[in-house]
């Protein structure tokens, strides 16, 4: 399908959708690609394939609208910025020279996409007890020191979203989990979202990260990167805003018009 009023993206706005996690009709898994298509039938968990199959579907619906044009021809490719091997690492449009940037990220009940014209990074994390261990590894020496001068009570919160902060920035480097966490400083969370320091990494000027409301029990976090930017006069801070996604991918269910 196509989008007959297609949606706009000003240069400086990024743009989030959010959607549930949930089983999918075969209209939308019809849109995964080959290679995801293969990735989805091998998850052996039901909950796992609807938010693989929900955040990926999710990421054509909405790039298709931007575009416009068919969901179908939506192409998307993964390559690594370490090895340069395709089929992971983050995902691009196949275009040369595309007008949009793009990242996707699900836990829990929640799938997001992110779209901007600078580099992107999103991430979304369900709050767990279970994993709060692995994000208190992840701090910072300095990050550690301010999480123990505040109440214990908020320290799950502040844990998870220091970690959604990091993640999301790396998603948008394209670095991924190459770098330890516990490389990255980032403000603490109940202070404005901002990178303090990364050795190695961007110029703190060049980086701006902004906290999201995904839904109740998750925390979620946005990067923006405008360095080597396609639209480089463009200056921080963007206009951040979130939209439900839910009636877009209800409209691409929707069988073609025959009238």
């Amino acid at each position: 399908m196509t989008f007959p009023e297609p949606l706009r993206l000003p240069t400086d706005e990024v743009h989030v959708w959010w959607a549930h996690a949930r089983p999918r009709a075969a209209e939308l898994l019809d849109f995964l690609d080959p290679i995801e298509s293969t990735r989805h039938s091998a998850l052996r968990r039901a909950a796992d394939r609807d938010r693989f199959a929900s955040a990926h579907v999710l990421a054509r619906v909405v790039l298709a609208a931007y575009a416009p044009s068919y969901v179908d021809d939506v192409a998307i490719r993964a390559t690594c910025k370490l090895c340069g091997a395709d089929g992971h690492g983050k995902p691009a449009l196949w275009d040369t020279d595309p007008p949009f940037t793009f990242s996707y990220a699900y836990a829990g009940a929640r799938v997001g996409v992110a779209v901007a014209r600078v580099p992107v990074g999103l991430d979304v994390v369900m709050m767990s007890d279970a994993d709060e261990a692995t994000r208190v590894a992840a701090l910072a020496p300095a990050e550690s020191a301010a999480l123990s001068e505040r109440p214990s009570p908020e320290w799950p919160h502040a844990v998870t979203l220091t970690w959604a902060r990091k993640e999301a920035l790396l998603k948008a480097t394209g670095d991924g989990l190459s770098v330890p966490l516990a490389d990255l400083v980032v403000s603490a969370s109940d202070a404005d979202p901002a990178l303090v320091a990364w050795a190695g990494g961007p110029e703190i000027k060049h980086v701006q990260l902004a906290d999201l409301a995904p839904g109740a029990g998750h925390v979620a976090a946005l990067a923006l990167i405008t360095a080597d930017a396609i639209y480089p006069e463009q200056n921080l801070p963007y206009t951040v805003m979130e939209f439900d996604g839910e009636p877009l991918l209800a409209a691409a269910a929707e069988p073609p018009s025959i009238a």
